[in-house]
Order: structure tokens, then C-alpha cells, then sequence
């Protein structure tokens, strides 16, 4: 769980985090106690970045991409936060030249960490296999209505290309582990996995759909 509060008034803006930070790694997870998750991204403007949800992207540490996004321009200037957000956007899709595993990757760990979610989710509120697999199933198919809801988060082209690469691998891995049981919708499954990849942002909340 992160905590981070923004407070503002005429005069200033403060930003607070707590320092917990959870890791994932092949469905295994680990917590450490004492992570930045605070930083300024400016050596001369009072602009600062919150880590929240995840302290990686592309398997590369946030604290490490801020810092180097500082240190390449320290006294970078921008009219509003929007303009700086932009420019941190642009900042990611090219400050490191990625290959194709590490789109991979980061695909399959987005799929993976929100059906762990709904399992933990369900597991908490379920008596007994048979209700908790009923839960599961529920979820997942509300889980897609919202989703197809969304707009898309790549285009045609780009999702046509992908998902021809990625499809075995990630049809190996809706097969194994935890999710060996629900052979019986694989393809509510697979349908989920595809719309959380190509139509994110993923729904921020889950919503209990059997209770």
C-alpha cells in the first residue's frame, strides 16, 4: 500500500510519500521499508515526481530514470506541470533503446500482477474453492466489460504486430501456475489479457461483482 499526499496553497505546494515499496517477480513478491519514492526532477525548478503503483518501468528502477532525466537537462524549464509531464513522457520512450523481451516483459507482468490481484481480491472474500472459482470467473467478465469500455491505449498497427509476437508466450503463461484451473475460460482469459495490454489503463478499482 503507498500513501502520498500532495497539500497546495497560495503560496507553495508540499509532496509527502511513505518509503514501502512492493516488487513482483514471477508471481513472487517482496517488500523493502526504506525506497525513495520522492524526487526532484529539476537541479533549478521546484518540480518534483511521486512514485506510486510500481517502482519499475521496463525492469529499470524509477529512482534511476528521474535521476538520469535531471541529469540530462538539470535546468530544463516548462510553464506547467502538463508541459513537464509531457516532456517526462517523451523522456521514456526513448532514453534507453529497448528490445522486443523487454516489451514482452513488461506485458506479461502487467497481465500477471492484475490476475493476481482479482485472485488475492477473491481469495480474501471466498469460503471454500467452489465459490472462490465462481468469484474469479465473475470478475474476470466484469473486468472485460469495463475494459472494452476504454479507449485504446496502442493503435491497430502497433497491436497487430505485438500481439503476433506475444501470443505464444503469453499463451503459455494463462496456463500455468495459479491459473492452470481455469482451463474452462481460457479465452475470457486470453480476452482479458489482450484488453489490459491493448486498451489500458487497466480499471483502477476492483469492483466485487458477486458479493
Amino acid at each position: 500500500m503507498t500513501a502520498e499526499i500532495a497539500v497546495i496553497n497560495k503560496s507553495a505546494v508540499a509532496l509527502a510519500a511513505d518509503s514501502k515499496v512492493t516488487l513482483s517477480r514471477g508471481g513472487k513478491q517482496k517488500t523493502y521499508d526504506t525506497v525513495d519514492k520522492l524526487f526532484s526532477i529539476s537541479k533549478t525548478e521546484p518540480v518534483g515526481a511521486m512514485i506510486y503503483g510500481n517502482a519499475e518501468f521496463m525492469r529499470f528502477p524509477w529512482e534511476t530514470i528521474l535521476k538520469e532525466y535531471r541529469r540530462r537537462d538539470p535546468r530544463k524549464k516548462f510553464d506547467t506541470v502538463f508541459l513537464w509531464a509531457e516532456n517526462l513522457f517523451e523522456f521514456l520512450l526513448g532514453f534507453f533503446p529497448f528490445k522486443e523481451d523487454d516489451e514482452d516483459f513488461a506485458a506479461l507482468s502487467i497481465v500477471e500482477a492484475w490476475l493476481q490481484h482479482y485472485w488475492e481480491t477473491c481469495a480474501r472474500a471466498s469460503q471454500g474453492p467452489d465459490q472462490f472459482k465462481a468469484n474469479y470467473i465473475a470478475e474476470i467478465k466484469a473486468a472485460i466489460s469495463e475494459l472494452k469500455k476504454l479507449d485504446d491505449f496502442l493503435t491497430d498497427d502497433e497491436w497487430t504486430a505485438f500481439q503476433k509476437r506475444l501470443a505464444p508466450k503469453l499463451e503459455a503463461a494463462l496456463k500455468r501456475g495459479f491459473l492452470s484451473q481455469f482451463g474452462d475460460i481460457i479465452e475470457d482469459l486470453r480476452t482479458f489479457a489482450e484488453l489490459t495490454i491493448y486498451g489500458r489503463p487497466i480499471p483502477r478499482q476492483v469492483h466485487p461483482v458477486w458479493s
